[in-house]
């Protein structure tokens, strides 16, 4: 069983790098694979979903891990459960997995696909109970697990946990792609506040919203959005150094690799 973990990038004007892992379990023999870096052109599709799930199948491609339709496929941090809606679209058994329920009246109808931790909470934050949190299917389910944006937002020891889980859950032979920025990306992409993520400092987002470094929020005047990025942080994010993410994904899987580059 090997994982293929890359970080990805947000589009738009943001120059985010990517990080990537390569991970296989300690059971199995290190695999030697090389990533490359230039990627097939992107089909033409409208839907950012779309793109995304494209993205995803190129990157376990290239990554020497092709996934035929019928695979069955976890969008970890599912969501609103827009992923596994195309991936389904696509033809691949995919269900999707959140610590809490963000669907509403506008997503997608997935007949019980989407599973959660949580159904009922609403509250801002991603801390939990980790000594409860467990994926709720059979050890060897899955021939590959994605995520997006989702590990930047892991709080506590989760890291930990959620690396067990997946070890668990994988197939021989699966691969889990998982994107999200890096702890030294330039202008934080959730917040859009430079280095937002590493200066907690209300005067500081202060001083950068008049500056213009703001995420428009409507009915937000510049006071409230300073003090919903302090939340936000606080809460929200939890960057973890590259050699931090190692040293957890070693306890679980036999191989592990950083890669950074720019993959859209």
């Amino acid at each position: 069983m090997t994982s293929f973990f890359p970080q990805g990038s947000l589009r738009r004007k943001l120059l985010i790098r990517v990080l990537c892992k390569l991970i296989g379990p300690k059971e199995t023999l290190p695999i030697q694979r090389t990533v490359q870096k230039t990627l097939a052109a992107p089909c033409e599709v409208i839907d950012p979903y779309a793109q995304r799930v494209e993205h995803f199948l190129t990157v376990s491609r290239y990554a020497g891990f092709p996934l035929a339709p019928g695979a069955r496929i976890l969008d970890y941090g599912c969501g609103t459960g827009a992923l596994v809606h195309f991936l389904v679209e696509r033809g691949y058994d995919a269900v999707g997995y959140d610590i809490r329920d963000y669907r509403d009246e506008k997503s997608y109808a997935l007949d019980g696909r989407c599973t959660f931790f949580d159904q009922e909470a609403r509250q801002e934050g991603y801390s939990i109970d980790w000594n409860k949190f467990f994926l709720p299917y059979p050890d060897n389910s899955f021939d590959a697990i994605f995520s997006h944006q989702v590990l930047e937002h892991v709080m506590g020891d989760g890291h930990e946990h959620i690396f067990q889980e997946f070890a668990r859950v994988m197939k021989p032979g699966a691969a889990s792609i998982n994107l999200f920025p890096p702890r030294n990306v330039f202008l934080e992409p959730h917040i859009l506040v430079p280095l937002g993520h590493r200066i907690h400092s209300k005067s500081y987002y202060y001083f950068m919203t008049k500056l213009g470094f703001r995420k428009h929020r409507e009915g937000f005047n510049d006071r409230a959005t300073v003090e919903k990025n302090y939340r936000y942080v606080r809460d929200c994010l939890n960057y973890l150094p590259n050699k931090s993410l190692v040293d957890i994904a070693h306890r679980y899987f036999h191989y592990a690799r950083i890669d950074q580059g720019a993959l859209f």
